[in-house]
């Protein structure tokens, strides 16, 4: 019985490690029919030490993806059809 129990934790722990958290993001798909992942990161900038956050797109999905952020909108260079934010 108490076998049976370390088992039982031990499993759910091996199943809790294995299993990757996967956040439903924003993407975009330009007119060319590409679709991007919208990812953000936080830097430290060099100047003031400030901590900002950055926002890009990317082609594949990482774990660094992000919902679309308050107050921008999506915007396509026509030229390269690379999706860009801009603030509303």
């Amino acid at each position: 019985m108490l076998l049976n129990f370390f088992y039982y934790i031990y499993t759910v722990k091996k199943n809790i490690i294995n299993q990757k958290i996967i956040t439903m993001a924003y993407e975009h798909t330009n007119s060319k029919g590409r679709v991007y992942h919208c990812n953000s990161k936080d830097v430290t900038l060099k100047s003031t030490g400030r901590v900002q956050t950055i926002y890009y797109f990317s082609k594949d999905a990482r774990d660094t993806a992000c919902d679309l952020p308050a107050g921008k909108v999506v915007i396509e260079n026509a030229k390269t059809g690379l999706p860009m934010l801009k603030n509303k």
